[in-house]
């Protein structure tokens, strides 16, 4: 029987115990791997679940926002100087039953309107139109550089082209339209030029159900929005876009709008996992890679206009990784 060669034991043995050595710091490699990545995930998941309920919370503000502006269009077009003023006009000038004059109703119109925007900050404009004579102004009040001003006669515009006159006119009595966002295209003392507008406008009758004119309030779209990106960290992206992905507010804000430009600055070509067809449904995006370096994203949709159900905003949130990662870094210090 041949013995080993006590040299080639001694390298034997070196190499099995160094070996053993490797596999076991291969192991313990394995498991500080999967350990970090386990806390990587439960920090990713802790961020997450805080953006989805703010999101949440803030999607809850705007709607009820939203509802408000449509009770308050109606709400404008039911005060009493409205039929009134139908009545008066009806009858060369003159309300017979209430024994006024077509001017008193408008002055008292004229003020209502005014009462009411100066206690709504968020509005600008609200109109009185009628449908006869090309869709003329019958009364406007607006806020212009802070202060609230009734248009006189030579300031009241036709509206025939406006979106919000022709779908109005076919609603039912208490029903509410709501425009596209975009940029208002009103021309005259009241125009905002980049100014990106909302409107609600609602149908109103005379006594005999006959179509006579259309309320129509208008607030800075901007403004309604942003509160759908509050409370957020700094470093946290925030995106709305509509129902075909058009970005409403970008962390550029270049790239908002870019419809009204020629631009097709969409929420599906920067995040092509956000399907914008499934209603109500939140996404999660492992791993994006942008510019500044891979997104966490999480985007949820919202149905704002009940009359209209293939209306719905997406708000997207996206978490950078390197927050992720610094996060996981202080707290490894920490430790």
């Amino acid at each position: 029987m041949k013995t080993i060669p006590l040299r080639l034991k001694s390298s034997l043995f070196y190499n099995v115990r160094r070996l053993i050595l490797l596999l076991a710091v291969c192991v313990a490699l394995g498991a500080a791997c999967l350990v970090g990545r386990h806390k990587h995930e439960q920090q990713l998941t802790r961020f997450i679940a805080e953006l989805e309920t703010a999101s949440q919370r803030n999607i809850a503000q705007v709607a009820t926002d939203i509802g408000g502006f449509r009770s308050d269009v109606l709400f404008l077009s039911r005060v009493p100087p409205i039929p009134g003023m139908i009545r008066a006009m009806q009858n060369n000038g003159f309300d017979a039953s209430e024994n006024e004059a077509v001017q008193t109703w408008q002055r008292r119109m004229q003020q209502i309107f005014a009462a009411f925007l100066q206690a709504n900050h968020h509005y600008y404009q609200v109109c009185f139109i009628g449908v006869a004579d090309g869709g003329r102004d019958l009364v406007k009040v607006e806020r212009r550089d802070g202060a609230v001003v009734i248009s006189a006669d030579g300031d009241l515009a036709q509206k025939s082209g406006s979106d919000y006159l022709r779908d109005a006119s076919s609603l039912k009595a208490g029903q509410t339209y709501l425009s596209p966002f975009g940029r208002n295209r009103e021309q005259g003392a009241s125009a905002r030029p980049g100014m990106h507008t909302f409107r609600a406008a609602t149908p109103v009758f005379d006594a005999a159900g006959r179509l006579f004119g259309v309320v129509a309030v208008s607030l800075d779209a901007d403004q309604l929005l942003s509160p759908l990106l509050d409370g957020m960290p700094t470093d946290i992206l925030g995106y709305v876009a509509d129902e075909q992905g058009y970005y409403l507010l970008h962390p550029d804000v270049s790239r908002t709008y870019g419809f009204e430009r020629g631009q097709a600055y969409r929420l599906q070509s920067d995040f092509p996992a956000i399907r914008l067809e499934a209603a109500g449904e939140r996404t999660r995006l492992q791993t994006v890679v942008a510019e500044q370096g891979d997104l966490h994203v999480v985007a949820r949709q919202f149905h704002f206009d009940s009359s209209r159900p293939e209306r719905f905003l997406t708000v997207a949130l996206a978490l950078p990784e390197s927050i992720v990662s610094a996060c996981l870094l202080y707290t490894s210090r920490r430790g």
